[in-house]
C-alpha cells in the first residue's frame, strides 16, 4: 500500500498542465515583444527627424530636409521599413528638385533594392532621373526617347524635349557646316 501511495504522489508531481504553461509562456513572449517595440519607439528619434525633414521639405529648405531625412534613416527602429521607404522617396525627390540627377538615380536604385515599393512607379522615376542626367551631360540623343515616353505624365518635360531637338539640330547643322568647309 505504501508503494501505491508513492506512485500516486509521483503521478501528481509529474502531472503538469502543459496548456497553462504554453499560455503563460505565450503571454510572456507577447509582453516582452510589446516592451521591445515600445522601447524601440521611445529610444529612436526616427519619427521626429522624419517630421522635421518633412517640414523643411514643404518649406523648400531642401538642404535641411536632406539632413533630417538622413538622420531619420540612420536611426534604427523596429518595423520602420515603410517609414524608411517614404524617407528615401523624399530624398530622391529632393535630388530631382535640386537637379542632382545622378544621386536621384542612385537613391531610386536603393529604393528598388531595399524596399517593397511599387517597382513600376519607382523604375519610371529612375528612368526620368537618368534621362535628365543624360540631358545635363548634353547627351540629348540618349535623353530624348525617355523624355518623350513620359511627357504625357509630366508635361514639364516638353521644355527638355524642345531643348534636345534644338541642340541636336544645332549640332547637326554645325557638323554639316564643318563638312562643307572641308569639302
Amino acid at each position: 500500500m505504501a508503494r501505491r501511495n508513492r506512485r500516486r504522489r509521483r503521478k501528481k508531481r509529474s502531472n503538469i498542465d502543459f496548456g497553462k504553461v504554453f499560455i503563460f509562456l505565450l503571454a510572456c513572449a507577447i509582453i516582452i515583444f510589446a516592451a521591445v517595440v515600445i522601447l524601440s519607439k521611445l529610444i529612436s528619434h526616427k519619427d521626429r527627424y522624419f517630421d522635421e525633414g518633412l517640414t523643411y521639405y514643404q518649406n523648400s529648405e531642401y538642404d535641411k530636409a536632406l539632413d533630417k531625412f538622413t538622420e531619420a534613416l540612420s536611426e534604427k527602429q523596429i518595423f520602420s521599413q515603410n517609414k524608411d521607404k517614404n524617407t528615401r522617396l523624399y530624398i530622391a525627390d529632393i535630388y530631382m528638385k535640386t537637379a542632382d540627377y545622378k544621386k536621384a538615380v542612385d537613391e531610386y536604385d536603393t529604393i528598388l533594392q531595399k524596399t517593397s515599393a511599387d517597382k513600376k512607379d519607382v523604375k519610371k522615376m529612375q528612368e526620368i532621373a537618368q534621362a535628365l542626367s543624360d540631358f545635363s551631360d548634353s547627351n540629348y540623343a540618349g535623353a530624348l526617347p525617355v523624355l518623350e515616353q513620359y511627357v504625357k505624365d509630366y508635361p514639364e518635360l516638353y521644355l527638355y524635349i524642345g531643348t534636345c531637338y534644338a541642340s541636336m539640330d544645332a549640332v547637326s547643322y554645325t557638323h554639316l557646316r564643318a563638312h562643307e568647309t572641308c569639302a
